[in-house]
């Protein structure tokens, strides 16, 4: 779960003013923590402060068994209903997944694929011995996403997130 908080926080402080921000947690079930809104200034004010505050408190706890599946669906409602509602449109749309990648909890990944209409990336949280490689590359294939192992979140692998995310 530290290895989750660093790596979303990373994320929000990578993204630019005008980008849009929703989060998704998921185990057994998928729930929508924040709709998609502007990120706002690099300040941490607006929705980046929103969103740290969901990934700094207990709301990505871990409480049940893993449904990755789920989350992706309701990434993809998410994002959905987030370009439904921006005016104007935001001209590329990402989900990014981040995850050890061991699903245990229906709907499994590859039921779910076809929800997918955006990017999509994942990034495997922890020692590739540790994370479902097979199944977050399955997710990534034909979304013109990618994934990326974390291994331990040292300084270097702190850049190369950031570098990731900014990409």
């Amino acid at each position: 779960v530290q290895k989750l908080r660093e790596a979303a926080s990373i994320f929000v402080g990578a993204m630019l003013p005008g980008d849009g921000i929703g989060l998704v947690r998921f185990d057994d079930t998928a729930e929508r923590l924040m709709d998609i809104t502007d990120v706002g200034p690099l300040n941490g004010t607006g929705g980046r402060a929103t969103a740290i505050g969901h990934i700094t408190s207990n709301a990505l706890d871990p409480d049940g068994a893993t449904s990755i599946g789920a989350g992706v669906v309701e990434g993809a409602d998410t994002l959905a209903d987030g370009q439904a509602a921006a005016s104007p449109p935001y001209d590329v749309q990402a989900m990014v997944v981040l995850s050890d990648g061991v699903e245990n909890t229906l709907p499994m990944l590859s039921a779910v694929g076809s929800s997918i209409t955006a990017n999509t990336f994942a990034i495997g949280l922890g020692l590739p011995a540790n994370i479902s490689v097979a199944a977050l590359t399955a997710l990534t294939q034909g979304s013109n996403g990618y994934l990326l192992v974390t291994g331990e979140l040292t300084t270097d692998q702190r850049t190369r997130l950031t570098k990731y995310f900014l990409q």
